[in-house]
């Protein structure tokens, strides 16, 4: 039978021994001194109670709810006894559902069920939702909101004060074949590629090989991915718009002139009928790369002849697109830019002013409302201008 964990020094308080030696029930917790030990065991507060009890209930098969008794066995929590203040600050905590026949549930603050709730979860938070809102919905959670950063389906961004990651819907993706192809087998983290394609890619930026996302390498050391630097640290966005740390040196090449792609994570397995190429043994992968975006060749291309396009002025833009054959003169002619006020001729001006009067409507015919001023000064008043707007300038 698996041991409690209070008594294996997981959650709740620690146990220093029965009361009888035999088959005695009531257990004496948190107590110090004596069972022959050389120290005491310190006795828990009920803020750290209540964090055994909340991770007791997180930690459940599906969030079912579990009773007072149960709690009691997995963590020592005796909420109906000893440790009544605990059940108070649990019936106040927002994400503990306290159930009508007494047992307790874990609450998150969003519901969801699975990956695909999940996912369409964040697609209506517009506004963007806090990752860390998300990760207690339900068990992998986390494992499932990395795997769709990674691999862009929803938006990352990070605060850059808070440090806190927010989820943003990704909408219509735009997704640009890599030259060449690329050729790697099950577990592996390096694939060979028939065209170099570091001018195509950044190191930490998403790369589909086949149907699974992976990150371009950023690792600085044979150290563990979870041991490496901050400079090395993957970018949360799938493309990003320039390179990494300088001072980084990379433990796998990624340069002009390689044929390889080092990637953080193994892409495969893959199935052997979905995956495998012409002649490939089973398993392996060979074909097209996909990414987010356009290559950074053409982002380059972009910035190099963007200094030659003149800057807000859209006509002059669409000119030098007419020129190149790129559109119509129709559209040319509807992009032109209408004249500044100081450029027009004075009866232009006068004509505009006009255009921009005030414009007063005169409703005629119009019953007087406000019966409460019948046979007053400003009631006769009112009904005068009414009958006569021409005399009161209206």
């Amino acid at each position: 039978m698996a041991m409690p964990q209070w008594l294996g020094g997981g959650h709740g308080t620690g146990v220093l021994g029965r009361e009888d030696g035999l088959s005695g029930s009531s257990f004496l917790f948190g107590l110090g001194g004596g069972g022959g030990g050389g120290g005491g065991v310190r006795q828990k507060s009920a803020p750290e109670k209540q964090a055994d009890v909340l991770e007791y209930l997180k930690d459940m098969p599906d969030r079912r709810p579990v009773s007072a008794a149960d709690i009691l066995v997995a963590t020592g929590v005796d909420l109906e006894g000893a440790d009544a203040e605990v059940k108070e600050m649990l019936s106040a905590n927002p994400k503990v559902d306290i159930m009508e026949d007494g047992r307790y549930m874990y609450q998150a603050k969003y519901i969801a069920s699975g990956r695909a709730a999940l996912l369409s979860l964040i697609e209506r938070c517009l506004s963007g939702v806090n990752r860390a809102e998300l990760v207690d919905t339900y068990e992998g959670a986390a494992r499932d909101m990395e795997d769709m950063i990674r691999g862009g389906e929803v938006i990352a961004i990070k605060h850059k004060e808070h440090g806190t990651v927010l989820l943003y819907p990704r909408g219509a993706t735009f997704l640009t074949r890599l030259s060449g192809a690329v050729r790697i087998g099950p577990g592996e983290r390096v694939a060979t590629t028939s065209a170099p394609l570091a001018a195509e890619l950044r190191r930490g930026e998403a790369v589909r090989i086949g149907d699974r996302w992976a990150r371009v390498s950023c690792e600085v050391s044979t150290a563990p991915l979870d041991r490496q630097p901050a400079r090395a640290a993957v970018p949360e966005s799938v493309a990003t718009d320039r390179d990494l740390s300088d001072r980084n040196v990379y433990a796998q090449p990624f340069g002009p002139e390689d044929l390889t792609l080092p990637l953080q994570t193994a892409p495969l397995p893959y199935a052997a009928a979905a995956a495998a190429g012409p002649g490939a043994p089973s398993g392996v992968y060979q074909g097209p790369a996909v990414r987010h975006g356009c290559s950074q060749r053409v982002r380059a291309l972009w910035h190099e002849t963007l200094q030659q396009v003149p800057k807000d002025d859209d006509a002059a833009l669409h000119q030098m697109l007419f020129q190149a054959g790129l559109v119509t003169s129709a559209a040319t002619g509807q992009q032109r830019r209408p004249k500044r006020f100081a450029q027009l001729t004075p009866e232009q001006r006068e004509s505009q002013r006009s255009k921009q009067k005030r414009r007063i409507a005169v409703v005629k015919n119009a019953k007087l409302t406000n019966d409460h001023l019948d046979g007053t000064a400003i009631g006769i008043l009112m009904e005068e201008a009414r009958l006569n707007p021409e005399k009161y300038g209206l």
